[in-house]
């Protein structure tokens, strides 16, 4: 494993500040494809945000 002296931002981090996790629950939970649902959509309503943000990071 390489080490690059260098932070990973989360998702979250990167759309709106806070580091949170994102957490979509357990894979065999009952609702876990409607949670994967909800991910997607939201990954695809920031995308915008996600790439302006990504050109401040340094």
């Amino acid at each position: 494993m390489q080490h690059y002296n260098r932070d990973i931002c989360l998702f979250n981090e990167v759309h709106n500040g806070p580091k949170m996790p994102v957490n979509i629950g357990l894979p065999d939970s009952e609702d876990f494809f409607e949670q994967m649902k909800e991910l997607v959509k939201y990954v695809y309503d920031v995308i915008p945000s996600i790439l302006s943000n990504t050109e401040n990071i340094k």
